[in-house]
């Protein structure tokens, strides 16, 4: 969880890679687009990057402070961004966008593949007759091949002392990642400590392949990475294109 204290501090931890923005900015470019749905949005980098392009963005999100904050980066610009605090879950739209983007690990987080199904579901029915969904998996099969039960990182970012201790344990049978992370943030005399849990479902690509079908999108196109590389079931991340047909 992200909390006051620590949502500014996102982007330092977490900062946006821009071969992701350049590959949702290329494959948009194919359709025609003008409304954008951004689940799991974050701080707004990539809403923003889209906006300044000229597209109508509704960004959502389920956590307030990280909001916030993207609100705080965009005051004051005149960009077309409509900010819901909301889950991907929680998608009730008909037909009101050309495009979903669910990127980095959005719909990992979602434990129960019927629960990932039923979002999916969800998504294609947001969609008009011709949008398109990108979505992003990271392949943690690939990532458990450097899997470290444990870890203590010390580094600075900009004038920031960071100190993360982080704890990973495996659910073989359901194949969720459990990671716990308790981390100190020195700034100026002062320091901020964070303790965060998540849980990540782990999806190989061709459960992802078939999650898409049975979702009724009509056709997938997929890629190993954000320069279109061809599939590589060894890969940090699968890229998906599906059209809703």
């Amino acid at each position: 969880m992200v909390c006051e204290n620590t949502a500014r501090y996102y982007d330092l931890f977490h900062p946006e890679k821009q071969e992701r923005i350049d590959c949702v900015r290329s494959i948009l470019k194919g359709y025609e687009v003008t409304d954008v749905l951004d689940t799991y949005c974050r701080t707004g980098t990539v809403s923003i990057s889209l906006a300044q392009e000229g597209y109508v963005v509704t960004s959502i999100d389920q956590n307030k402070e990280i909001l916030n904050f993207f609100k705080s980066k965009i005051r004051g610009k005149r960009l077309k961004i409509d900010i819901k605090q909301m889950g991907i879950g929680e998608i009730a739209h008909e037909e009101e966008f050309d495009a979903v983007l669910s990127l980095k690990t959005s719909l990992n987080y979602i434990t129960n593949s019927n629960s990932m199904l039923e979002v999916l579901k969800k998504t294609r029915n947001a969609l008009r007759k011709k949008g398109v969904l990108i979505l992003e998996f990271t392949n943690f099969l690939s990532y458990l091949k450097r899997f470290k039960p444990e870890e203590t990182l010390f580094y600075q970012r900009e004038k920031l002392n960071i100190m993360r201790y982080i704890k990973r344990d495996v659910e073989d049978v359901p194949g969720i990642l459990i990671q716990n992370e308790f981390g100190m943030i020195g700034e100026e005399g002062s320091a901020h400590s964070y303790y965060t849990s998540s849980e990540m479902k782990i999806i190989t690509f061709e459960e992802g392949i078939d999650l898409l079908k049975d979702a009724g999108f009509k056709k997938v196109k997929a890629y190993s990475g954000y320069e279109f590389e061809e599939i590589d079931k060894k890969a940090k991340r699968f890229i998906f294109v599906a059209e809703k047909g």
